[in-house]
């Protein structure tokens, strides 16, 4: 049974989100993405954050700061960032073991585990190719080569993805 596919835009000031594709997918996780979206680009354009949604799992309760670090799934991660090849498959799974499970390190297979996780994305041949994309993102400065095969984010791209990513 083919899923069905359909088409979603969310428009707030002078920013715009649109999402076309399975059915199923939106059902799962697209809510989550769009609040987030929604959260990150009222906060990017100087926003209060008064137009975000009341009933979003990541709004404000006064006083209390957003916390979505157990919540976000590298799969919505690669999302965020519009993942499509294997390096950047890599660096959201990269953001989700070290920015939302604080880990410092993190090996060659704990980065596989979480790229699977991303379904939406992953592709098999992701797997085949991860020690280049390892590789050219170590020469690029984004990742570490720590020893062996464990790795861990660069003080910079650490940074960068909190911004992104961290709590607000």
């Amino acid at each position: 049974m083919k899923d069905e596919t359909i088409r979603i835009r969310v428009r707030l000031d002078q920013s715009e989100i649109e999402y076309e594709g399975p059915k199923s997918f939106a059902q799962q996780a697209l809510s989550d993405c769009v609040d987030t979206a929604i959260s990150r680009i009222s906060k990017l354009s100087g926003g209060s954050g008064s137009q975000e949604n009341p009933h979003s799992k990541y709004s404000r309760r006064q006083g209390e700061s957003t916390r979505i670090r157990e919540n976000f799934s590298t799969n919505q991660i690669a999302i965020s960032i519009e993942a499509r090849t294997g390096p950047e498959l890599v660096m959201a799974a990269a953001a989700r073991l070290g920015i939302y499970l604080g880990q410092e390190n993190f090996t060659r297979s704990e980065i596989l585990a979480e790229m699977k996780n991303a379904g939406s994305i992953y592709k098999p041949t992701f797997n085949n190719n991860l020690g280049a994309s390892l590789k050219s993102l170590v020469k690029s400065g984004r990742l570490n080569h720590i020893h062996d095969s464990t790795y861990a984010l660069s003080p910079e791209e650490y940074s960068r993805l909190e911004r992104l990513f961290g709590p607000e």
